[in-house]
């Protein structure tokens, strides 16, 4: 059966799109400081993948977005082409306090902190994950409790929500330390997985030096982030992040 010109159109478009990088805009460092400080919310444009799309989803990551709380499966981020500068950008648009707002921003950064591995500086090639299949899950709302970490066994990263004093939603999905974290626990389970396995304090202390490390590099290189502190601390720059910026919630147990 002759392809149709539709669908000729529609291949060639998605085609098209393996070229395209992502913009997302995401938490710098979490809501509640992005409230004191809007400059902590911003665009991040993430590298080129092989496949960008609904959810979100690209190469090495997919979302599922189900709230085993509500038992509810929410709509899927989607994506439109826009031009920024002189290139065209696929762009996750999303409204504050949506659903949709915790999948664009846990995956743009568990992208993004893969990526702060990968580059040439650091390992210079792609990490593998520590299980069958090409992409790790994403679970915004996994459970309703003070709590994130990364599973080998599900394949993902799972993000909880609970609700402080207030009345108000924390979701550690939105966390920038959180994502970044939990994101470097798998890459480390990826390089080691044996690590996992070991009985010493020492080996499990490492898989969480890591894990804030990545938090704390990936954090030193968004711009912005340095004055931010600097203004906000009487230090000179170089010394103003803090050593213990990440906000780690029970991980891997």
């Amino acid at each position: 059966m002759a392809t149709t010109p539709s669908k000729r159109a529609r291949a060639a478009t998605r085609l098209k799109q393996l070229n395209y990088r992502a913009r997302a805009r995401i938490y710098l460092k979490d809501p509640l400081e992005a409230e004191r400080n809007p400059r902590l919310y911003g665009d991040v444009i993430v590298s080129r993948d092989n496949l960008i799309t609904t959810g979100p989803t690209s190469s090495r990551f997919i979302v599922v977005d189900y709230d085993p709380q509500t038992d509810r499966v929410e709509r899927p981020a989607r994506s439109k082409l826009v031009t920024a500068g002189a290139e065209k950008v696929l762009e996750f648009p999303c409204r504050r306090g949506s659903p949709q707002e915790a999948q664009v921003n846990a995956w743009a950064t568990a992208v993004d902190a893969l990526d702060l591995f990968q580059q040439a500086l650091a390992l210079g090639r792609e990490v593998p994950w520590a299980f069958e299949g090409s992409r790790l899950r994403i679970l915004p709302h996994a459970s309703c409790e003070a709590n994130a970490f990364y599973n080998r066994d599900t394949r993902a990263l799972h993000f909880g929500y609970f609700y402080d004093p207030k009345g108000r939603v924390i979701k550690t999905s939105l966390s920038h330390d959180v994502v970044a974290h939990e994101t470097a626990h798998a890459v480390l389970d990826g390089l080691r997985p044996f690590y996992l396995d070991a009985h010493e304090p020492d080996t499990g202390a490492f898989h969480e030096f890591i894990g804030d490390l990545a938090a704390m590099w990936r954090k030193a290189t968004i711009s912005g982030i340095w004055s931010v502190r600097s203004r906000r601390r009487s230090a000179p720059a170089s010394m103003a992040m803090p050593i213990a910026t990440s906000s780690e919630l029970p991980a891997i147990p």
